[in-house]
């Protein structure tokens, strides 16, 4: 069973239009790909609180509005593990050392989830995100090679037994080379071609039905 979280990430300068934001620019994607420990076992045989929360997560419907399905408790914990190291900016240097390490809720992100066989999927859209935030991460395009990234999320317990909240997964990004590390992909492209591979299925299964 793997456990999938896609952070979409944009490379854009953000909009400080309040009325028609760009929110559908190019951007990049970070995956992690997760399978359970010899800890996540050991916590679902003994109904952990931990294990608990992430069940209910994951057991409400994915096509419900986001409301309903509570985005508000997915929280993640971002830290830069080099900050001193990099040379940024005042601005950067004092945004980034107030949050540094503490964990937010994506209230400001659309998410979706999606169940599958052998997966369970969460994607965060970073576009949709507040100003500040995405002023800071445009900003630091620029610095990724020299970054080193540790990201980790959980879910927000709801009930005194749940607690302590636990890290449900993490990784390190280190160093990332924007130019050389990301696979471009041509959505328009891809979609056109989705189009096309679904139209030549529906003329075949007109076609089988007359």
């Amino acid at each position: 069973m793997l456990f999938i979280i896609r952070y979409m990430l944009p490379s854009y300068a953000p909009s400080m239009s309040l009325f028609k934001p760009v929110t559908d620019g190019h951007g990049f994607t970070v995956i992690f790909f997760f399978v359970l420990s010899k800890r996540g076992l050991e916590a679902s045989i003994k109904k952990t609180g931990a294990y608990r929360v992430l069940r209910r997560f994951c057991s409400r419907d994915p096509d419900v509005t986001d409301k309903q399905r509570g985005p508000n408790l997915w929280k993640n914990v971002v830290s830069v593990a080099n900050l001193k190291d990099v040379g940024l900016s005042f601005y950067l240097m004092k945004y980034i050392n107030g949050y540094n390490a503490k964990p937010w809720l994506s209230r400001n992100a659309d998410m979706f989830k999606f169940k599958g066989k052998d997966y369970y999927e969460v994607d965060l859209d970073i576009h949709v995100y507040n100003y500040l935030g995405l002023n800071v991460i445009y900003r630091l395009k620029p610095y990724l090679s020299k970054l080193v990234f540790d990201i980790g999320f959980t879910v927000q317990s709801e009930k005194d037994d749940e607690m302590p909240e636990t890290l449900l997964g993490c990784g390190r990004l280190s160093h990332i080379n924007y130019e050389k590390d990301c696979t471009v992909v041509n959505w328009d492209e891809y979609d056109e071609k989705e189009r096309a591979a679904a139209a030549a299925v529906a003329g075949v299964t007109s076609g089988d039905g007359n």
